[in-house]
This record gives C-alpha cells, structure tokens and sequence, in this order.
C-alpha cells in the first residue's frame, strides 16, 4: 500500500448501487477480459499467457504462507511474485480515457485496458468527488517564502521585538539546516525571555526531524497561516523541517469555511517517504 499524503474526495457509495457486486468471470469474445464485480481487465493471448503464469506461481506462494500462518491485515511483506516485464503500452487500448453511456443505462468508464461500470448514481458520486479534486490550489507557492515572526533578540516584557522574515531566513530553519544546537538554543532562550509562546527544545526539534523523516508528514497535517495566508501562525517547526528535505517543495493554500488558512505541502508520489 502506498502513503496518502491527503485525500482529497469520498463519497459513501451504497453496495444497491453497484451493478455486479457479486461477479467473477473469465471471457472469450473480442478478446480475453476478466470480470471482477463491477471491475473488468481486458488481455491480449499474449498478455494473458504472462498473467496467468503469474497467477499459478503466485498461488502456490500464497497457499504456503497462508500454511505458515500468514494473517491479512498486516502491512510487512511477506511475499511478491513479479511477472516478466510487459510491453511498454497495453496490447488493447493503450492511452485511453473514456466514459461511455450505454443502451441498457449504465456507464463504462476505461481507463487503458481497464473498466468499471456504474450505475448513473454512482456516475453522480464520482463528479462529485473530482469536482472537489478540481477545486483545490494547484500549489504555485514556495514553501520557503511563507513569512514567519522572528524574534530580534531585543526582548521587552511590554512589547516583543519581532520582524517578519522569510521562512528560509528564519533561525528555525537555518539552525536545522546546519544542525546548530547552540544557535538554536540561543534563539530559544531569546524568544522564551521575552514572549509567554512555548517553543521546543533542540532535542525535541530533532526528535520530530527524525521522526518526520522516516514517517512521513501526516495526512491530515497542515501548516496553520495568519489570516493574511502567507504567515505561518503554527506550524514553524514543521514547515523549517519540510523546508530542509524538500528547498523547492510547493504548497497548496486553501481556507476552510470558519477558519484561518492551511498550507498543505505538494509532494509528488516518489517524495511521499520524505526520506533524502
């Protein structure tokens, strides 16, 4: 399975909806297709000479781990079996997106050689889904111009000094990227005499570094803006991390209906580990 970085759209679609929930076939026609519920595959001879040597191969494996033991659920392989490679494109309809409507009222739609067939509702669900995907940001932003409040070093009990930076001139960020525990630490003990804010300590800003980057950045994480939606209001030790892994990482910026900002960090699907 992969690492979601966010989702971006569900809908709850009813199993009444769903033309052929219980189906699973093999057919001859034009060409060889298999049919799994509302899923069909299509194969050229040749191609389905390859899966089906694969599938026999991978069967065995299955049925002797399944004897050893083996339980779903679990997220740690425990056994691949990997087919000669392909060709480059699909035998049977390489480059192709379509949605079809047809004579008994249901769709097709094909994605290269596969095809999922729904019902009009589900048709309705799935617009509803994209069009969600559609209205997002495109990104656009770095997120190393988002501005940050840095302290000046001059505290005062009545009013802090502070100075609107770019997140990649804040101390954060640049004592992260030269793993300066005393710059850092200076910073913090600056800012902490002169604001009532929490800041963590070095060893707790690495630990979240590390952390980060074997784990990745939680799906459903943001980093919180101003309601200018380019300062970041929280977030500062996160965005100073995703900053040093990733300089040219983009962000998306949406605002939720009642509340401030978020920058939600682009990442394509090869970055998704976040680890360099």
């Amino acid at each position: 399975m992969g690492k979601i970085v966010r989702i971006l759209g569900t809908q709850k679609v009813p199993s009444s909806q769903r033309l052929c929930n219980t189906r699973l076939c093999v057919d001859l026609a034009e060409n060889i297709h298999i049919h799994f519920r509302d899923t069909r595959i299509e194969f050229s001879v040749e191609e389905w000479r390859v899966y089906a040597a694969l599938i026999a191969q991978a069967n065995a494996g299955i049925e002797a781990a399944v004897a050893k033991g083996y339980k779903e659920g679990t997220d740690k392989g425990q056994g691949k079996w990997t087919a000669p490679s392909l060709g480059k494109e699909s035998d049977y309809w390489a480059e192709r997106l379509q949605l079809e409507e047809n004579a008994n009222g249901s769709y097709h739609l094909h994605w290269n050689e596969a095809r999922i067939e729904m019902r009009p509702e589900t048709v309705a669900e799935f617009k509803k889904v994209f069009a969600k995907v559609s209205e997002r940001p495109k990104g656009g932003t770095k997120l190393k111009d988002l501005r940050v409040s840095r302290h000046t070093g001059k505290p005062s009990p009545e009013k802090p000094q502070f100075e609107k930076v770019s997140l990649a001139e804040s101390t954060m960020y640049t004592s992260l990227r030269d793993n300066n525990k005393a710059q850092y630490t200076d910073y913090r003990t600056k800012l902490l005499a002169g604001t009532k804010r929490g800041c963590k300590t070095w060893e707790q800003f690495k630990e979240l570094y590390n952390d980060i980057r074997a784990n990745g950045f939680l799906a459903d994480a943001f980093i919180e803006l101003n309601k200018d939606a380019v300062t970041i209001g929280d977030g500062q030790h996160r965005a100073a991390i995703l900053l040093v892994m990733h300089p040219d990482l983009e962000v998306n910026i949406t605002t939720p209906e009642g509340g401030l900002p978020q920058a939600h960090p682009c990442l394509a699907y090869e970055k998704m580990g976040y680890k360099n």
